[in-house]
């Protein structure tokens, strides 16, 4: 694996045609945005641009010549470019893998308070926004069947602004975790410059935060801004809960198999479990309390 990460990191061009190639994959856009992540982490922003820049000029062309419409794919790869320029310049500064999470968080948080001061009424904004993206995604939906849509899809428009955040930051955290792997295992020295994944912990600030958010707004009764900052705060702690996954696994050498079964069976259902894991560790810190068979 090594040897895979210092190919990818070795040339630039290398770097530009995986980026590109991968952003053309939907179910691969995150290590796409994890390559330009790794990029960033190792060149800085300064020596990362010739290839975000080309990068970015490869696909918005692409998009000219493809059934899509250049300005949608230029803009879907200025998105992920910039995230990937953000997440891995903050972890250059910070040094803490932790500490740059944590402060995703937070600017996901103020993402969602945007989104309410920029569009005012966030219930309906989803009610026409929701049923109209699926109609765009699927061009030969029929009247009945949008209707259908948009019946189906009006109750979850109160949440919709904290559910559509949460998304596009795991999809930044997937791209800042792949970026970090492919950093990490390409150096020739220790491993964990930046702290390990499985030490992530997101800590009693953003737990007890979440905690105000969701007592304030049950009492309220708010189905608005306190509700939603509650939703996507909730979320976060699912990607605490897969580092204690990894950490449950080194620390009682468990066979690599139950990782990509926890990560295949959490977005089929079982994610809220994850993130209730991941949360009250973050109170009670249990990992912490035990002794890694390597620090022995």
């Amino acid at each position: 694996m090594r040897d895979v990460a210092a190919w990818v990191m070795g040339e630039r061009y290398r770097q530009i045609f995986l980026i590109c190639a991968l952003a053309l994959l939907p179910a691969l856009k995150f290590v796409s945005i994890g390559v330009a992540t790794a990029g960033v982490i190792s060149s800085g922003v300064a020596g990362s641009i010739p290839v975000l820049l080309t990068s970015f000029g490869i696909l918005a062309v692409a998009g000219l010549v493809g059934p899509t419409g250049g300005y949608l794919l230029a803009v879907i790869a200025a998105i992920g470019l910039g995230v990937a320029a953000l997440m891995g310049y903050t972890l250059r500064r910070t040094g803490s893998y932790t500490l740059t999470v944590q402060l995703s968080v937070l600017v996901s948080l103020l993402a969602v308070i945007g989104f309410f001061v920029a569009v005012g009424d966030a219930t309906a904004f989803w009610v026409e926004a929701l049923p109209a993206f699926v109609e765009w995604s699927t061009p030969a939906t029929s009247a009945y069947e949008a209707e259908s849509v948009r019946q189906m899809l009006e109750p979850f428009a109160p949440f919709a602004t904290g559910m559509m955040i949460a998304v596009f930051w795991m999809l930044a955290m997937a791209g800042l975790a792949c970026g970090y792997f492919l950093f990490d295992m390409g150096q020739d020295e220790g491993r964990g410059r930046f702290g390990r994944f499985r030490s992530l912990n997101l800590g009693k600030v953003l737990a007890a935060l979440l905690l105000v958010l969701a007592v304030v707004s049950s009492l309220l009764k708010s189905q608005g801004l306190l509700m939603n900052l509650a939703i996507a705060a909730f979320v976060t702690f699912g990607l605490h809960g897969l580092a204690l996954v990894h950490w449950a696994r080194h620390r009682w050498q468990l066979p690599w198999a139950i990782v990509p079964v926890v990560y295949v069976m959490a977005p089929l259902g079982q994610w809220h479990f994850v993130c209730i894991v991941g949360y009250i560790d973050a109170w009670f810190n249990f990992s912490r309390r035990q002794v890694e068979p390597s620090d022995t």
